[in-house]
């Protein structure tokens, strides 16, 4: 999976992962790719108004989903990324064992689960600013995928997504 680095490390070898700890269920990355990115570029088209400020993808062995973000942008500015990070979503039960460390997630909430639409309890926290301030996105990962339905979306940015394949 292609991504970028928002942490600004010198050497950065996976996106973010997310593990079922005693279970046979394959890790999920999240990995982000941002307007300015050199590669892997396929961003579609923006909303009216404004502007693609970057890619989210979810993966397992192979792509479920990719969102596309947009923003509005003032005259003069350019869409960044400020921040990405993942964090534990308060509003499901048990999340409060989940261990972050790093781009590395472990759902103890779901210790040995064997269904894919157990994972769930983390949010994608990213942070972006087209020049009217910085705007804090958040899209909870809930029954193995983004769930946009729940997501916390600003006035001012869209998130639609661009593919979803199911591969269960």
């Amino acid at each position: 999976m292609s991504f970028n680095d928002f942490a600004w490390r010198q050497k950065v070898v996976q996106p973010f992962s997310l593990e079922v700890p005693n279970s046979a269920l394959k890790f999920r990355y999240i990995g982000l790719i941002s307007q300015d990115s050199t590669r892997d570029r396929d961003f579609v088209d923006p909303e009216v108004g404004k502007s693609a400020v970057v890619l989210i993808k979810y993966a397992n062995e192979s792509l479920k989903q990719k969102l596309q973000v947009d923003i509005e942008v003032a005259d003069g500015f350019a869409p960044s990324v400020q921040e990405v990070k993942l964090e534990k979503d308060p509003s499901v039960p048990g999340s409060d064992k989940i261990e972050i460390q790093d781009d590395q997630v472990r759902l103890w909430n779901i210790d040995g689960a064997t269904s894919p639409t157990a994972i769930t309890g983390v949010l994608l926290k990213i942070v972006i600013d087209g020049g009217k301030g910085p705007k804090t996105l958040k899209i909870p990962v809930k029954n193995d995928q983004f769930d946009l339905a729940s997501a916390q979306v600003p006035e001012g940015v869209a998130v639609h997504p661009i593919v979803q394949l199911r591969t269960f």
